[in-house]
């Protein structure tokens, strides 16, 4: 076993446990040109970013302008469910929480958009055909550009502005 490392975990009065790490590998050629795009992407989507932030409340009204979202209530399939995963992540404190959808011409079409107002949190998803979720990455990315940064986010590198990056990136 001279790949791996052996680690011993505990003592004489108390339980022990042993573990093995793989020492690690090179990548490949095709790992070193998938990680090299994803770098060129992020500069270049760093380099694109302006200051212009907007609020969650003025994002969920350009959605249902510009792309036809729809908010929905309670009743909607899987609202319940994101709603409690967001009360769970945020136990003491209020949530302010909404989800817009939209369908496609197909029945299995699907794109949501869910913004949890008081804590700053925006994400969505999209299933249906491969074309349909294609389209929904660029109205994602277009979303996010629009939700923007300001000028403070992009000097001190905050989340908000580190999740722009990482958006535009895909």
């Amino acid at each position: 076993m001279e790949d791996k490392h052996t680690e011993l975990i505990g003592g004489a009065d108390g339980p022990t446990a042993v573990f093995f790490i793989d020492k690690p590998q090179k990548m490949t050629i095709s790992q070193r040109m998938q990680s090299w795009v994803y770098r060129r992407r992020r500069r270049i989507a760093q380099k694109r970013i302006r200051p212009g932030a907007h609020s969650l409340e003025e994002v969920g009204e350009y959605i249902k302008s510009r792309y036809g979202f729809e908010e929905v209530d309670r009743s909607y399939p899987g609202y319940t469910v994101e709603y409690e995963q967001m009360r769970a992540e945020y136990p003491d404190s209020a949530i302010d929480f909404h989800k817009y959808a939209k369908r496609g011409k197909k029945s299995t079409d699907s794109m949501n958009i869910m913004i949890e107002r008081n804590h700053g949190e925006l994400g969505g998803d999209a299933s249906g055909s491969k074309a349909y979720i294609r389209k929904w990455r660029k109205i994602y990315k277009d979303i996010y550009r629009y939700y923007g940064v300001s000028e403070d986010d992009i000097l001190n590198n905050t989340q908000r502005y580190k999740t722009l990056v990482t958006t535009l990136s895909l």
